[in-house]
Order: C-alpha cells, then sequence, then structure tokens
C-alpha cells in the first residue's frame, strides 16, 4: 500500500492458481477459491506472474494483467503473492528528485535500505 502512494504504482509477483484462469476470461475478481489453496487453489498450478498494481481500496487490489484491469481480493494477495517491488521512475530520480507525491527521493533510498 505505500509504494502504491508513494510511488504511484509497485510490481508483485504471484503464484497463481489454475482457478484464476476462468475469473480473468469472465472478467470477475481473483478470490482464494472455497476449496483454499488446494486442488484448482493450489498456488502456482497456473504458473508465476508478475503484475503491475495500481490502486487498492477495502475490496482488494486492483493490477493490469494480459492488457486489461483485473481486481484480486486482499487474501488472493495474501495466499498468492511471493515477492513486491517498490517503483521509482529513472524521470523522477534524474529531474524532480522526489516520488509523484513529493516524498524526497535520496531519503525515500535511505529509509528502503534501513528495512533490509
Amino acid at each position: 500500500m505505500d509504494s502504491v502512494y508513494v510511488c504511484e504504482g509497485c510490481s508483485i509477483g504471484l503464484q497463481l492458481p489454475i482457478s484464476a484462469q476462468a475469473q480473468v476470461e469472465n472478467h470477475q475478481p481473483w478470490p482464494v477459491p472455497p476449496g483454499g489453496t488446494t486442488g484448482d487453489g493450489k498456488p502456482g498450478s497456473w504458473g508465476g506472474h508478475p503484475v503491475p498494481v495500481l490502486a487498492y481500496d477495502v475490496r482488494g487490489i486492483a493490477c493490469v494483467t494480459w492488457g486489461a484491469l483485473q481486481q484480486m481480493t486482499w487474501s488472493f494477495r495474501e495466499a498468492y503473492c511471493e515477492e513486491a517491488y517498490a517503483i521509482v521512475s529513472s524521470d523522477d530520480r534524474t529531474r524532480k528528485k522526489t516520488t509523484p507525491q513529493g516524498f524526497n527521493l535520496g531519503q525515500l533510498q535511505a529509509d528502503f535500505k534501513d528495512l533490509q
């Protein structure tokens, strides 16, 4: 959530379950299936997939995949997300020295190093 606010987005890596395939085709949000993370809900059964995250609200996350906006529930992210990256534009680094929200990039980079 912080990266979406501070940097206007992030990238996450998902281990998609095969159950997500029909939901994409039918333009439905990704939830954890009723059987949980077994069977058609097994993480990675459809493969790994990176997606840019553009927004979130109390219901879940909006990402872009296969050229379309895709919603996922928070529980889906919890079950299937294995990595997340803050994205800082090279334009922001070289010209403005701030993120789109006005955060100082030098301080932000120092803060990121403290997280490691």
